[in-house]
């Protein structure tokens, strides 16, 4: 194809020069004819008698002419030699289409067949394989050794981050350093899977899909020198297909009024119960390794979670009393939406129920206390705040910029009473 090109930007210079010279010598005025059947090169110029006495005025005459002659000639070679040209060009063009024309011609045939050889399958180290995951180049060719290490080495800094919290210390700098310099790896994987995996989450969705948790699990044990059995990896691939069956069946519940939120609470359910099946399948000591009881259940924290998927996308709200909380919820709702506040005001018992619903996690803390979330807290919040939109959404005269920003939102807002 580069060829073709090439000789098509050769044929269009050659037009070009070739016009180019024809047309300076066919805008003459007049017609210098044809050139005499006598070469005038070859003859002497004509000389016209003079008396002994030159003439001044024959003389000018006689210059006048012999200029005249010459001139002629030169013409004559000038327009001889355009000619020769004009047709040197013509037929260089004329070539050129035809090599052009030959070339298309040869790319049109089809390319001789060459008798195919199976590519031989990739070799996996996917400890553990279910549905069509493993086969992904992201999964297949994933280092999962050193995915695993990195979570057998933070796993245990992450504990001694969760008890620093606990107290209320700030954790040292070399404790974070070395925290970042192992999530790092999983970050570089997340990067490679991100986009591959099915998520309804805008975060973390793809990291915490079973098959990548499953293997990270496998390969952070066999690192600890407590592998998983033949039985238990058994086991566990029948917990992924069983999760993808859940996973396609929640999907034909869906339809174009689903709420955004409500796709990520259900994809958040269906990991926290896959969650919870795999570790029962793990040893106690087992467990205990992959999450030990510090972390477990912490956004943030405990990397099998799916509050993960929520670490970037929650609103915290704090107020001294419940009343309270109720204006900063309906002001973190105007904003966004540009639902009036006024409008607001008359969904009283939309937001008391919203908080009726979370008795349970609204008994006043401190910040101190703020600073750990588990991660059924988010959910609960969450699936309060679903249930309040989803009544603005259908029972309020609202526009359609505020009902589309109340199916889309994601972000979970998480109201605290705040004591000092």
């Amino acid at each position: 194809m580069d060829r073709v090109l090439t000789i098509v930007a050769a044929a269009f210079v050659g037009i070009m020069v070739g016009a180019t010279a024809v047309w300076l010598l066919m805008d003459t005025s007049t017609d210098p004819g044809p050139v005499a059947a006598t070469n005038a090169a070859d003859k002497p110029a004509a000389q016209i008698p003079t008396d002994p006495e030159p003439d001044p005025v024959l003389e000018r005459a006689l210059a006048d002419a012999n200029a005249a002659v010459n001139a002629k000639r030169e013409t004559d070679r000038e327009l001889a030699k355009a000619r020769s040209e004009r047709d040197s060009a013509a037929a260089e063009v004329k070539q050129l289409k035809e090599e052009i024309e030959r070339l298309k011609d040869e790319a049109a045939k089809p390319a001789p067949s060459e008798p195919e050889t199976p590519e031989p399958p990739k070799p996996t180290s996917v400890p553990i394989a279910f549905g069509k995951w493993a086969e992904m180049p992201a999964i297949r060719d994933a280092n999962w050794d050193e995915i695993g290490g990195a979570a057998r080495e933070m796993v245990p800094l992450l504990k001694e981050l969760a008890e620093a919290m606990a107290e209320g210390k700030s954790p040292p700098p070399a404790l974070m350093q070395k925290i970042g310099e192992h999530n790092r790896k999983l970050v570089n994987h997340y990067a490679k899977v991100m986009g591959s995996l099915p998520t309804h989450a805008s975060s973390n969705g793809e990291f915490t899909h079973p098959i990548n948790l499953a293997n990270m699990l496998a390969s952070q044990l066999k690192g600890a020198g407590k592998p998983l059995s033949d039985q238990q990896v058994s086991e566990l691939v029948k917990l992924g297909d069983e999760y993808d069956r859940r996973w396609d069946e929640l999907q034909k519940g869906y339809d174009e009024g689903t709420f955004k939120l409500q796709k990520k609470l259900d994809e958040a359910d269906l990991k926290e119960w896959f969650k919870a099946e795999m570790l029962r399948v793990c040893s106690a000591e087992q467990r205990t390794i992959a999450v030990p009881p510090e972390v477990d259940g912490f956004v943030g924290l405990d990397l099998y979670s799916s509050g993960l998927i929520f670490q970037m996308a929650i609103e915290h709200l704090t107020a001294a009393d419940q009343e309270a909380l109720k204006t900063r919820i309906k002001a973190a709702i105007a904003e966004p939406t540009g639902i009036d506040a006024a409008v607001l005001d008359t969904a009283q018992f939309v937001f008391d129920d919203w908080l009726n619903g979370l008795q349970t996690q609204l008994a006043p803390r401190t910040r101190l206390q703020l600073q750990l979330l588990r991660t059924s807290e988010v959910i609960a919040s969450g699936k309060a705040q679903l249930k309040a939109f989803k009544v603005l959404h259908s029972d309020y005269a609202l526009g359609d910029e505020a009902k589309d920003a109340l199916k889309g939102g994601e972000a979970v807002i998480l109201p605290h009473v705040l004591t000092e």
